[in-house]
């Protein structure tokens, strides 16, 4: 009898020392956790705008004077250098105005020094004297203007750029102030956004922003406000803003979708953890805490949302560890094994 309750004994011994009740909690093997050491950590928050490339110089060329356009040799998508002639208006009328023009100034100036030594002989009146010199201005008027004519039959490029449109062809006769072509400036390209009043604190001129495209969907190009209107749209309540991007490759294009990302806070000293350490229930947010090694649950106050990361407002302090892995398996208070223990960097 004595030999079967020693056995029983033994039995039982070697029951409660098996691997999973040795490392449990009343014969529960411990969960798994990793832990994350909490480190005051920078924020940086940014809102994103959508906008279209355009050029930053767009200008209509029309012809100054009228007459026929012997000579618009570009086309679309050609550039230009400052001061390049791009066409030319049949001379033919023009010069002959400014020759009859200069040969009336010849004729009125003549007048006018024959008068002006009658004069001084007294053989003339300051009247007529008088008469004659206007004569002489508005004949010298008119040859300027033909001469101005003349000159404006050269077309010329007023900027360096590209010609975006071409509206005009040789041949035809040309009204004074009839468009020939239009003319980019892409040097540089601008994107026009709508800031909301709540954002419009974090906009200033000259601040650089981040501008990516669908065009070129690997790459990021830095911009910077240029422009920024001091009246909101009163239907949305928004700001029209303006951004310029360098383009000394040429390569961005006007029409282009572009996404202007700007920074609207920049905090130093703030609790950050990843979104998949927070859990919910009926009562909001909370995020299990280690102290030794027992997880306590503990509500949380979220702020702002950082991609994969999220601010935590309220319920934490630095140098608390939370559980960042296992925590759907952990209870409150419960007794957890740490397999792997880490502290945030910067």
């Amino acid at each position: 009898m004595d030999f079967k309750l020693a056995l029983a004994a033994t039995g039982l011994l070697c029951f409660f020392s098996a691997p999973g009740f040795a490392q449990g909690q009343a014969g529960k093997r411990l969960t798994n956790v990793e832990v994350l050491e909490l480190t005051a950590q920078p924020l940086s928050a940014s809102a994103s705008y959508m906008g279209h490339l355009e050029p930053t110089q767009r200008v209509m060329i029309g012809s100054e004077v009228a007459g026929a356009l012997e000579v618009l040799d570009l086309e679309e998508g050609q550039a230009v250098k400052p001061g390049q002639v791009m066409g030319k208006i049949d001379t033919s009328r023009l010069s002959l105005n400014y020759k009859l023009a200069l040969s009336s100034y010849d004729l009125a100036k003549d007048e006018f020094d024959r008068e002006k030594k009658l004069f001084a002989k007294q053989l003339s009146n300051q009247a007529k004297l008088s008469q004659f010199k206007n004569k002489m201005e508005m004949a010298f008027f008119q040859m300027r203007l033909a001469q101005v004519d003349l000159e404006k039959s050269q077309v010329t490029a007023p900027f360096a750029g590209v010609v975006s449109k071409k509206l005009a062809h040789a041949g035809e006769y040309l009204a004074k102030g009839a468009p020939l072509l239009e003319l980019i400036d892409l040097s540089s390209v601008k994107a026009r956004i709508q800031v909301p009043e709540r954002e419009i604190a974090f906009v200033s001129l000259g601040k650089s922003v981040s501008v990516t495209l669908d065009s070129f969907p690997d790459r990021e190009f830095v911009g910077k406000v240029s422009a920024l209107s001091m009246e909101a749209d009163q239907k949305s309540r928004s700001f029209r803003v303006e951004v310029v991007v360098e383009n000394g490759k040429g390569e961005l294009l006007s029409g282009m979708l572009a996404r202007v990302r700007m920074v609207t806070q920049n905090l130093t000293n703030q609790l950050i953890l990843p979104r998949d350490a927070i859990l919910e229930d009926e009562k909001g947010s909370y995020v299990f805490v280690l102290s030794g090694d027992q997880a306590s649950k503990r509500p949380v106050t979220l702020g702002l949302g950082l991609g994969a990361n999220v601010q935590v407002t309220k319920g934490l302090s630095f140098g608390e560890k939370v559980v960042v892995v296992g925590q759907q398996m952990v209870t409150h208070q419960e007794r957890v094994s740490v397999v792997k223990s880490s502290q945030q960097s910067l």
